[in-house]
């Protein structure tokens, strides 16, 4: 197993999701059931795929637990990417939220 990011683009941005893949089936066909499992319902052509290293995966992992104690909301429910979210987008949220108190 192994963790990407990847990025899509839409007829109004390009999205970056993180999401853990299994070696025995296509990618893209992995980045698909992650969306339909999320209801994204927007067209979209997948631009690119990077696996991440160990590292960012734990730090993501504590940015999670950081965000669930900060907030006590969880970031699959709080996030439309729900555990696709990336660590930048959650590193960004935390910041807005305590700038914006």
């Amino acid at each position: 197993m192994k963790y990407i990011i990847f990025t899509i683009k839409t007829a109004y941005s390009e999205e970056n999701y993180f999401l853990t893949v299994n070696d025995n089936e296509s990618i893209e066909l992995q980045i698909d059931k992650a969306l339909a499992e999320i209801c994204y319902c927007d067209n979209y052509e997948i631009i690119s795929y990077t696996e991440v290293t160990k590292e960012y995966t734990e730090e993501r992992n504590k940015a999670i637990v950081d965000y669930e104690n900060l907030f006590n909301e969880s970031v699959e429910n709080s996030f439309c990417s729900g555990k696709y979210t990336t660590l930048e987008a959650i590193k960004n949220d935390i910041a807005y939220r305590q700038n914006a108190w």
